[in-house]
């Protein structure tokens, strides 16, 4: 495990991509529907699935490990000129296939989901945002060094 948050994001993303190829787009969310209509628009297709860690709260373990808990938060958003509400439920149902009960990895817990709310940015833009409990290790700062024991002094009686 090199960076925990790197690699688990990386292996939801591809599960995710495998298991729901209507997605256009599966990416971390990084505020991209926010920027939707603005000079700069965000360069993602519809359907798609964006995905964060939020809320994480870490607590220590013995040799400087961490142990973190909270949300996996996955941010559906279906252009509603185009779909219908069974693409919209769909798309929940095949992620929620794909993730609920799934340890993706040493170091991780199994994702459960937690609760799941509907959003509306503007007319045209409708979005799931479904949370999952998620747990992650991170072992990164845990001293790996070799400790060498100090050898006894000795002590020069003919001084």
């Amino acid at each position: 495990m090199n960076n925990v948050f790197v690699d688990f994001m990386n292996l939801v993303i591809s599960r995710v991509q495998a298991a729901v190829p209507a997605l256009q787009f599966v990416g971390q969310d990084f505020g991209q529907l926010e920027k939707i209509g603005s000079a700069t628009p965000a360069a993602i297709a519809f359907p798609c699935a964006l995905i964060d860690l939020r809320e994480i709260v870490w607590e220590d373990l013995p040799g400087n490990a961490q142990q973190g808990t909270g949300n996996l938060q996955i941010r559906i958003a279906v252009d509603a000129a185009g779909n219908n509400v069974n693409t919209y439920y769909a798309l929940e149902q095949a992620i929620h296939k794909a993730l609920q009960g799934q340890v993706l990895g040493n170091g991780y817990g199994k994702l459960l989901r937690r609760s799941s709310d509907s959003e509306q940015l503007s007319d045209k833009l409708h979005l799931r945002v479904v949370k999952y409990a998620v747990s992650l290790r991170d072992n990164s700062t845990v001293d790996n060094s070799t400790k060498t024991p100090r050898p006894n002094p000795v002590i020069n009686k003919y001084s």
